[in-house]
């Protein structure tokens, strides 16, 4: 039997069935085409494949030039009750060729992200779908083993470090042959000690401008790929061009990545749900775009594919532990 990610739909609905809570920045700049917009999250065949909980809340974002973002919540609702849908309406969003719909799944109980998707608003004339990818299957949630911290084996020599490639879901703490798109390095004194914090590098050359800070918070809130002047080589250099109040990576923050270094098409989405310490590696959720699409519209990584073709029951990260 094949097991794949068969991803959650949203598609257009009339009628709905939550309260909306939310709100709007500012006024919307007029002329602007506004529309009563609903949805629709079918669950058929979904629940064991996308969700680990039973009781979800959904989060959305409108974003784009004809307003200020447009956000707020919906649910909570269960996914365990097999197949079916449940529906809800977004009332007044602006749409056009460049606003962005996003919507993220969380954990209602830990607000442990369950699944994101987006989708252009350029065309809603036959209704409006978006593809969920999963943030919990195992391909997808990286929490990488005790090698890749400041005390694991890459701390051999006095630098913690990991390198990641997102399509081929592997870890290593030296490049040797393979290609890398990210890598975390820990922070240490004079003495070489761990001071327990990490930096992220571009995992390609080490020099590429692969890395974009987004914010810290929701992944729902950054979906889109930024210009190209907001790339920069590590991390922390992104995080202070953006004003952020530290340097270090920090649990929460959010990166937009080029695909080995920029010289592949596509990005990567990464949320840090833990920034790791002197015994813990930095952990992460993240969604590939390998497309030419600005936006995390649905996507798999390589290996992903590959394993669903094969009939594996689940896309796995490896690791590289020794030297």
């Amino acid at each position: 039997m094949k097991f794949k990610e068969y991803p959650t739909i949203l598609a257009a609905a009339l009628l709905p069935l939550f309260l909306l809570e939310g709100c709007q920045g500012n006024k919307l700049v007029s002329p602007v085409k506004v529309v009563n917009l609903g949805v629709v999250i079918s669950t058929k065949g979904l629940s064991a494949k996308l969700f680990n909980t039973t009781e979800d809340i959904g989060y959305y974002n409108v974003s784009g030039p004809l307003s200020a973002p447009i956000t707020g919540s919906v649910g909570t609702f269960g996914t365990n009750f097999g197949s079916g849908s449940v529906s809800f309406t977004l009332n007044d969003i602006p749409v056009g060729a460049d606003e962005i719909l996003s919507v993220e799944l969380d954990d209602d109980a830990t607000g442990t992200p369950q699944g994101i998707g987006a989708t252009s608003l350029a065309d809603i004339s036959a209704g409006v779908t978006i593809e969920m990818g999963s943030l919990v299957r195992s391909c997808y949630a990286v929490n990488p083993s005790f090698y890749f911290s400041c005390s694991g084996i890459g701390g051999v020599g006095g630098e913690g470090q990991g390198l990641f490639g997102f399509n081929s879901d592997f870890i290593a703490w030296n490049a040797q042959t393979k290609t890398y798109d990210m890598e975390w390095t820990a922070l240490q004194d004079v003495n070489s000690n761990c001071l327990g914090t990490y930096d992220l590098k571009d995992g390609w050359t080490g020099s590429a401008k692969s890395l974009a800070y987004l914010g810290n918070g929701e992944l729902v809130n950054f979906d889109t790929v930024p210009p190209d002047s907001n790339f920069y080589a590590n991390g922390a250099a992104a995080k202070l061009a953006a004003g952020a109040p530290a340097t270090t990576l920090a649990t929460g923050d959010v990166y937009c990545v080029k695909l080995q270094g920029g010289t592949a098409v596509g990005h990567a989405w990464v949320l840090f749900t833990n920034a790791g310490d002197a015994a813990d590696s930095p952990s992460f959720v993240y969604r590939v775009q390998n497309k030419d699409i600005p936006y995390y519209a649905y996507d798999q990584t390589t290996t992903d594919v590959t394993e669903s073709n094969s009939g594996f029951a689940n896309c796995v990260v490896t690791e590289q532990q020794l030297p």
